[in-house]
């Protein structure tokens, strides 16, 4: 009778859990991403070509799924009760974000809300009739949604991207789970915190900047200290998904997929090139991982072997699939192609400029953003490659720009943070022995408490604009479309060059493969 007890309450346990297995997990993550891509690709370009990447990118697709993702028996056991949280706090973080516009929005959502309306509002490829302007910017997340929007409507168009929006953060959790083998309730729980919350020490930036001179100390989510010291910056994750959550959770997904598959060269370029419709800054990011990644490996394998590896159908058909057009097409944005003042790809500070103070600033900025984490939990991964890539990357990055900004900084690290972040974690939960006598383990929950802090100030942000405003929700939309404005010192909005391109019939794209 007890036998038959015991068992009953084992089957019980198991009905009060969800099994996902990584099959499960890395193919709807896969079909996450590429149905944008493709949706796209027939809505920009000719029906021929369309076919032609189009079956490319699906046989890439079937691939790496055939070989990679279908004998792959990994499962993970989720609380029910655990995982509803989990996705209700996830859907309250992308709603509190400012996706849809049912919160608070920054001010980067002014020319993201004209960008998801015109996607809408005119025929694919968005040229505009009064001006003759082509709309260039990485909208692939908006692609979904916008098609939405073109049958239901604006209103029902932000409902799709909110909810787009929370299935792709809930995606990244997962992948994060499988990543660092988090199944237990207090590793779900540790997991979602430090990737809700996880930043540099940003609001000491900020009380420093303050004490200096150069900043006013104020609630806010503080990334932005460097602004008057030089001008870096590593947004956290809250920042990224409340500025450019559009170039920000796709490529988060795509790391974890890279991280999960990171031994096996044949699919490193079909998932990088993944992520070039979404953001070609976050693409350098990871490309620079992969090239960096497989050097460290040359050492353990032949060469030639290693170039076979990458000479695989995936790589090559997405290449060929996804490269070729958003180069092209990529290469008509003014702020990237070096057609406007200091645009282009160079030099953030040029050397006749960098002084002692851009150094002591940089110095600064390395411990605070990302140093001191490295410091802390460095003796576990002093053997981790990938670990000294991250922080040699994380240390490069920031003297480099493409375009008149610091975007190149800023986005270029979104995988290179993200990924430093999949360590802090793994630290966490692999700590041995009891918590009071890990010292190192205490000041890093204590650093954590502290980044978190500008993940509170950025909400406290929100609570002051509601108040300033007068009514809720408070959304930035005061562009409403790029048609009739300039490309060049456009009077109202100054930052067209990042949207349009002039005369994009005397483009590659648009001659050669735009409909």
């Amino acid at each position: 009778m007890k036998r038959i007890l015991f068992k009953l309450d084992i089957l019980k346990e198991k009905m009060k859990k969800i099994t996902i297995s990584k099959s499960f997990f890395e193919k709807l993550a896969i079909i996450y991403v590429i149905c944008p891509i493709i949706v796209f690709l027939f809505g920009w370009t000719r029906f021929y070509i369309a076919l032609i990447t189009t079956g490319l990118l699906v046989y890439a697709t079937y691939k790496f799924i055939k070989k990679n993702v279908l004998n792959d028996d990994k499962i993970i056991y989720i609380d029910l009760r655990i995982l509803f949280t989990i996705i209700v706090i996830l859907g309250i973080w992308c709603w509190t974000s400012g996706i849809g516009g049912f919160f608070v929005q920054r001010w980067d959502h002014h020319a993201r809300n004209a960008v998801f309306r015109d996607l809408i509002t005119y025929d694919w490829p968005v040229i505009y009739p009064k001006t003759g302007n082509g709309l260039v910017y990485y909208f692939t997340f908006w692609m979904i949604p916008a098609l939405i929007g073109k049958i239901a409507g604006w209103t029902v168009a932000n409902i799709a991207l909110l909810v787009w929006s929370i299935l792709g953060v809930i995606l990244v959790y997962l992948g994060l789970c499988f990543v660092l083998k988090a199944t237990t309730s207090k590793k779900l729980i540790v997991l979602l915190i430090v990737f809700i919350i996880w930043s540099g020490l940003n609001v000491a930036g900020l009380g420093i900047a303050d004490v200096l001179g150069y900043n006013n100390f104020t609630v806010s989510g503080a990334y932005g200290w460097a602004d008057a010291l030089g001008g870096y910056q590593y947004t956290p994750n809250t920042g990224l998904m409340k500025w450019v959550f559009n170039q920000t959770i796709v490529p988060w997904l795509l790391t974890t997929l890279f991280l999960l598959h990171k031994d096996d060269i044949s699919v490193y370029a079909y998932i990088g090139v993944l992520m070039l419709p979404y953001g070609p800054l976050p693409f350098v990011g990871i490309f620079l991982i992969m090239v960096l990644w497989a050097f460290s490996k040359i050492r353990k394998n032949k060469i030639i072997l290693i170039l076979k590896k990458s000479f695989s159908i995936p790589n090559i058909c997405s290449i060929l699939a996804i490269v070729p057009i958003f180069y092209t097409f990529f290469k008509c944005n003014v702020a990237a192609n070096g057609d406007a003042a200091n645009s282009g790809f160079g030099l953030y500070v040029p050397l006749n400029a960098f002084n002692y103070k851009y150094f002591i600033v940089l110095l600064l900025f390395f411990i605070l953003e990302f140093g001191i984490y490295s410091l802390l939990i460095w003796k576990k991964y002093k053997t981790d490659a990938m670990f000294w890539i991250v922080n040699a990357l994380l240390i490069l990055i920031p003297y480099f720009r493409l375009g008149s900004g610091r975007d190149f900084c800023m986005r270029v690290s979104i995988p290179e943070l993200f990924i430093l972040m999949v360590y802090v974690i793994g630290y966490l939960f692999d700590i041995k022995g009891e918590f009071s006598k890990n010292i190192t383990a205490q000041f890093l929950i204590i650093v954590l408490a502290i980044a978190s802090l500008g993940t509170i100030g950025d909400y406290g942000e929100d609570i002051k604009e509601i108040r300033a405003a007068g009514h809720f929700p408070v959304v930035a939309d005061d562009v409403k479309t790029f048609e009739g404005h300039q490309v060049y010192n456009d009077p109202e909005v100054w930052y067209t060059i990042n949207f349009l391109t002039p005369y994009p019939k005397e483009k590659a794209f648009y001659k050669y493969i735009s409909k």
